[in-house]
């Protein structure tokens, strides 16, 4: 039967591959990453044209209906951005904007800046996120009851890691303070 030493070991290691693999997936602009030149051009010449046409009378900074603005979309859209052009794409391609009442685009103006969004979201979700040498762990008393739970033990097996980091906030499960660094590392291994 293995020792508690060495289930210990193979939690933890497990623990930081789960970690790594659960990183958050970051957009282009957090890496970044550049548009393609495509993407760029096509954001100048048909998509840029078309929102101001057809969209920032009603979705600009004195009026962003919707809670959506498009008088500082670029060809690199931040988050927020990105998740409202999914909203955004289902939209257009539905016809169910510009409103009836409005002037409406031509199917290929419609196409065009729908290629344009869809491109744009798989650049997005397929740009590499920034890695800094640190994972996101697990506080202390989840990886108390994380071994608990996997050894079936109730000895506390992390008297001697160190305290969770507390956030601005107070919290000690915030994502920024939640990193592990690689002497935290080394301590899990002790």
């Amino acid at each position: 039967m293995p020792s508690v030493r060495s289930m210990l070991f193979l939690v933890t290691a497990a623990a930081l591959l789960i970690g790594s693999l659960t990183t958050s997936v970051s957009t282009a602009q957090e890496t970044g990453a550049q548009p393609s030149q495509g993407t760029a051009d096509s954001f100048g010449a048909e998509v840029s044209p078309f929102l101001q046409k057809y969209c920032q009378s009603c979705h600009n900074v004195d009026s962003a209906k919707g809670g959506i603005r498009f008088d500082n979309l670029t060809a690199q859209p931040n988050d927020r951005q990105l998740f409202q052009l999914e909203q955004v794409l289902n939209q257009i391609e539905s016809k169910q904007m510009p409103p009836a009442d409005e002037d409406q685009p031509s199917d290929g103006e419609r196409q065009a800046v729908a290629a344009w969004i869809s491109t744009t979201l798989r650049e997005a979700r397929e740009a590499l996120p920034v890695r800094n040498g640190s994972i996101r762990r697990l506080t202390v008393g989840q990886y108390r009851q994380t071994l608990q739970d996997l050894l079936a033990i109730s000895d506390d097996l992390t008297r001697t890691l160190p305290p969770d980091a507390v956030s601005k906030d107070g919290f000690t499960n915030n994502e920024q303070s939640m990193t592990l660094s690689p002497q935290q590392t080394e301590t899990y291994f002790e």
